[in-house]
């Protein structure tokens, strides 16, 4: 569990809000990944720091915190 507004919140709820948000945030311009991170928060993965694409996404969904992170474009290996 993490603290989440003070509140415990389970491991499902970031879950349950990254699958209903996933879609969407991966519909934005140079978003290249979402997920689960430390603490149970949602986490936005950018191919740059895009600031028009930043202001879209959201500090929080369904109450869960959303991190944003630059990491490059993904590559299969």
């Amino acid at each position: 569990q993490t603290v989440i507004g003070g509140e415990r919140r389970p491991a499902r709820v970031a879950a349950d809000a990254n699958a209903r948000h996933q879609d969407a945030l991966l519909n934005l311009p140079d978003v290249v990944g979402v997920g689960i991170g430390q603490g149970n928060a949602i986490e936005v993965y950018l191919a740059n720091d895009n600031a028009a694409t930043r202001r879209h996404i959201p500090a929080a969904l369904d109450g869960v915190p959303v991190r944003v992170k630059v990491t490059g474009e993904f590559t299969a290996r």
